[in-house]
């Protein structure tokens, strides 16, 4: 049986042979240690810089990526006989300072008292 990351490559949309192999390369190394961090996976600074060099590469896009392990996906659920249960979490961070300043924020929300108050005037 070939490596999951054959199977993730197998049907890839790259534009050229090496950089399929590169990627085929980065999954092996990702796949050894899952969950990790790519600095982690790599183990020293020229592996990190050039995995980060290839998720920068202008022949690269996320599509790309994900095109493998959406065929892969699709043929999976073709194969079930059984309805598919699909868990989605739609929870959002909230990361709460008491003085955001000095990081900066990334988005304000309105919160519930000015939102009601907006709508009773």
């Amino acid at each position: 049986m070939s490596q999951w990351s054959d199977q993730g490559t197998e049907n890839r949309q790259f534009q050229d042979k090496p950089i399929c192999d590169r990627f085929r390369q980065i999954l092996d190394a990702v796949g050894s240690l899952p969950g990790e961090s790519i600095p982690q996976v790599c183990q020293d600074w020229a592996e990190t810089k050039a995995v980060y060099r290839f998720l920068s590469n202008e022949r690269v896009n996320a599509q790309d990526i994900l095109s493998g392990h959406f065929h892969e996906t699709s043929k999976r659920l073709a194969a079930c006989k059984r309805p598919v249960k699909i868990l989605h979490d739609t929870c959002e961070f909230v990361f709460k300072r008491k003085d955001p300043k000095p990081i900066g924020s990334t988005r304000k929300l309105p919160s519930k008292m000015s939102a009601s108050k907006e709508r009773s005037e």
